[in-house]
């Protein structure tokens, strides 16, 4: 494959977007249906562990075996 620019230009407008970030959405029938495009990112364990023990330590003030006592409880299982 090559990846080369051509010489035609395709315009575009611009468009209106709203970004909906959080698994939660998709368990409210009315917001999940007027939604027109949904993604969802899959992320490995241990990156999703990660990622939130620095952020809950940084920015919410938590300690980790909180944020571990929390991720036990309430987050690895709705992913397993």
């Amino acid at each position: 494959a090559t990846h080369s620019r051509t010489k035609e230009t395709v315009h575009v407008d611009a468009q209106s977007i709203i970004l909906i970030e959080g698994i939660l959405i998709y368990t409210h029938e009315n917001l999940k249906d007027s939604i027109d495009v949904k993604i969802f990112v899959d992320t490995d364990d241990d990156v999703r562990l990660i990622r939130r023990m620095e952020r809950d330590i940084k920015e919410r003030g938590r300690n980790v075996e909180n944020v571990i006592t929390q991720y036990m409880k309430t987050v690895r299982p709705m992913h397993n």
